[in-house]
């Protein structure tokens, strides 16, 4: 299905090493079936996804956003993010897919992205750095960058590591 979004689903609560992460998982019509719900917003700029906890696994979701004015995919909300992970995912006609490069906002850092399609932003695709892997992700039709390195201290590990990973038809990797 799709789910029209008015305000940013906040993610504040934290997994951990003891319990696991946090998951919000998608499914069509039963809980496991691979298949991706679509989650938009229309005509405004606020993130899709806020947030603010460390060790969260979003999975099997496609967010996109459909009017003039659009926000980034995902954000974090209140302060440095780490250990989480995007598997599965879709993120296409945001302002940013992934909006997290210190300097404007704080940073998600130690993200892990598996088999993640970014797409058809109107800025870069990922503005992010701090411990970013990639594995078998599709960067492409960014306006902007494909990835942009963000604005880090050294002590939060300013790398990308890509495997299997393209980048294809953006501005450019900076």
């Amino acid at each position: 299905g799709t789910y029209t979004l008015t305000t940013s689903i906040g993610m504040g609560t934290s997994g951990d090493v003891t319990s696991g992460p946090i998951r919000v998982r998608g499914y069509t019509t039963t809980i496991g079936d691979g298949g991706r719900p679509t989650i938009t917003a229309n005509n405004d700029t606020f993130p899709i996804f806020s947030l603010s906890a460390d060790v969260v696994t979003l999975e099997s979701l496609n967010l996109t956003y459909t009017g003039a004015s659009r926000g980034p995919g995902l954000r974090p909300g209140t302060a440095k993010q780490s250990g989480s992970a995007l598997l599965d995912m879709s993120i296409t006609g945001c302002s940013l897919g992934i909006d997290s490069d210190w300097s404007t906002y704080y940073a998600l850092y130690q993200l892990m992205m598996v088999n993640v399609e970014i797409a058809s932003c109107t800025s870069h695709g990922i503005s992010a750095g701090a411990g970013l892997w990639l594995i078998d992700c599709y960067i492409h039709d960014n306006a902007g960058d494909g990835w942009r390195h963000g604005q880090y201290n050294a002590a939060y590990f300013c790398d990308l590591t890509a495997v299997r990973t393209v980048f294809s038809n953006n501005a450019g990797i900076q």
